[in-house]
């Protein structure tokens, strides 16, 4: 079974990059944008997932991640709080991107 993650970003060389990124990951695919009917993984960033659209997406069942392009203890709270799976700096740690969609792919298929 693969993995929905939708990739929610406004800048159009982050969306290509992210896109590719993810469409070479086994298991998963990559969804430019977020359909109404699609639960799976978010990858956002601040400018495009706020923190309350972030704690409907959760609610919604969908395990979000945000890429912050600035690191703000006070934006981590909140989206820790609206319940983010992960809050990365966008500093393109591709292991560390991969292991936590990989983590939340998994808590996706296990449902609770």
């Amino acid at each position: 079974m693969d993995i929905a993650v939708a990739i929610v970003v406004s800048d159009p060389g982050l969306r290509r990059a992210l896109l590719a990124l993810v469409s070479g990951w086994q298991g998963f695919h990559a969804i430019d944008g977020l359909p109404a009917d699609v639960r799976g993984v978010v990858i956002s960033t601040p400018r495009d997932c706020a923190p309350e659209r972030c704690a409907q997406l959760t609610r919604a069942g969908n395990r979000v991640a945000i890429l912050a392009p600035v690191w703000r203890e006070h934006e981590l709270a909140n989206y820790e709080a609206a319940g983010a799976c992960g809050y990365l700096p966008m500093d393109f740690d591709l292991l560390r991107l991969s292991q936590l969609i990989s983590e939340a792919g998994t808590a996706i298929a296990r449902p609770a």
